[in-house]
């Protein structure tokens, strides 16, 4: 089986990082990009063939991964359009549903996916949903090759804009929050570099303790926060700052977006 990659940006060479590490039985790896020479260090190391145009992707795979810029993607598919019957395509284009996207090629055998940029340590959370005419095969194909880098969920499609604003674009926030630790620390006297080692290792730890204690985060809040105490110091004061207001308003800033796309 050949899966090809129709763009191989920084979340496609992600995904072929995590897929070629996994050494699938029998898979083999090929892609395209506008601009070769930017891809041949990846090509490389992950045994992929570049190939010299979309159209020979299309004629050497099985799975065709549609993974370049939403703005450009609705005449990459009028392209491959011709070619595309018998393949299983799989989209991590943002807010393009699978009615558009089966619309544009002809049949609904697609898979549509929102990796994180956490891809690139094998630690991404990808919703994904599927077409009618994907078969039980299939849907298990496409949950083990976004496996190969990080956690698979499969989610209803009218989910998918939120699984963009909270699972693809939320590790910026998070980054964000960690770099806000880390700077707090440093005004305190911390050198940086032992700060953002910390702050990125409590974060990496409290999202592990969410999701392995089988509680839910409030509750987990209160068992960290003694009455009286340092920690809910903190809380008010992040309350008070409007923390969880902007992260909301964060959250439907993105979803506003993805409709717009």
């Amino acid at each position: 089986m050949v899966i090809g990659f129709i763009g191989l940006g920084n979340m496609a060479s992600a995904m072929v990082r995590g897929i070629a590490a996994a050494q699938l039985e029998g898979v083999a790896l090929c892609g395209h990009n506008p601009h070769p020479e930017k891809a041949k260090a990846l090509a490389e190391s992950c045994g992929l063939r570049l190939c010299a145009s979309n159209r020979e992707v299309l004629e050497r795979s099985d799975v065709v991964v549609l993974a370049v810029k939403p703005q450009i993607l609705e005449g990459v598919l009028e392209e491959i359009a011709p070619l595309a019957a018998g393949k299983l395509f799989l989209s991590v284009a943002a807010g393009k549903e699978l009615a558009w996207l089966s619309a544009r090629l002809g049949h609904g055998c697609i898979v549509r996916a929102m990796p994180n940029i956490n891809a690139v340590v094998g630690a991404s959370v990808t919703g994904w949903c599927a077409g009618e005419q994907v078969t039980e095969e299939q849907k298990a194909l496409a949950a083990r090759l976004l496996g190969t880098f990080g956690t698979a969920v499969e989610v209803p499609e009218k989910f998918m804009g939120i699984v963009g604003a909270i699972g693809g674009a939320a590790p910026a926030y998070t980054y964000l929050y960690i770099n806000a630790l880390a700077e707090a620390a440093v005004r305190a006297g911390m050198p940086k570099g032992m700060a953002v080692e910390i702050a990125a290792a409590m974060a990496e730890g409290s999202g592990r303790m969410v999701r392995l204690s089988g509680q839910q985060p409030w509750v987990l809040i209160d068992q960290v926060t003694s009455p009286g105490g340092t920690t809910v110091e903190g809380l008010l004061a992040l309350q008070q700052g409007g923390f969880e207001p902007a992260v909301h308003g964060a959250v439907q800033a993105v979803l506003d977006k993805d409709k717009r796309m």
